[in-house]
């Protein structure tokens, strides 16, 4: 973690108070989640720990108060044209801007939490598996299956995780960023 960021007592208590109480919990969720797969992989469960804290800092922003922030954290084309990917690209950049992140990775995890992405870290892919994993997500056939396969492979849970995200998001007719795909396609080759 980097020496410059809060220390995981502050984020819990900034985040408890900024997010509404039902995205608090999930928070919670996922960082005990994202603490238990990096130490599962070999991954620092601190840094884990760090971006799962931040990675939906943004959700309790308004959509117009985001709005302006998404020119400042990089967001794409496509994020831009897709409210609900808002809170990624402007949490890594609030990381960064309010919580004193610097560390590449962490930022990394936090940014793409929501699509993924092709040739991401480990650390990258605890954070995504963990927000998909976490005990409060509501129930679905698949997931008793990914949380068994998270504790033991993670790439395999990666995969299965994305190629989810990916139906699900076709089922219910919303758009696919382009990254998620490339995110797929790269997760069957192992990356």
């Amino acid at each position: 973690m980097s020496q410059t960021a809060p220390d995981e007592g502050l984020l819990e208590s900034r985040m408890k108070a900024a997010l509404k109480k039902a995205r608090f919990e999930h928070t919670r969720g996922v960082v005990e989640t994202a603490g238990e797969l990096a130490r599962r992989h070999g991954v620092d469960p601190a840094r884990a720990r760090q971006a799962a804290w931040l990675h939906d800092c943004a959700k309790s922003l308004e959509r117009e108060s985001m709005r302006p922030l998404l020119r400042w954290s990089g967001a794409d084309r496509h994020e831009k044209g897709m409210p609900a990917l808002w809170h990624a690209p402007v949490g890594a950049y609030l990381a960064r801007r309010d919580h004193g992140v610097t560390d590449p990775e962490v930022l990394r995890a936090i940014r793409w939490h929501s699509t993924g992405a092709p040739g991401q870290s480990q650390l990258v892919k605890v954070l995504f598996v963990a927000d998909y994993i976490e005990p409060g997500r509501p129930p679905w056939p698949e997931l008793p299956l990914l949380r068994r396969l998270a504790r033991t492979d993670l790439q395999a849970a990666w995969t299965r995780g994305i190629a989810h995200k990916l139906m699900d998001l076709i089922e219910k007719g919303r758009p696919l960023h382009p990254r998620s795909i490339a995110a797929y396609h790269a997760a069957l080759k192992g990356d």
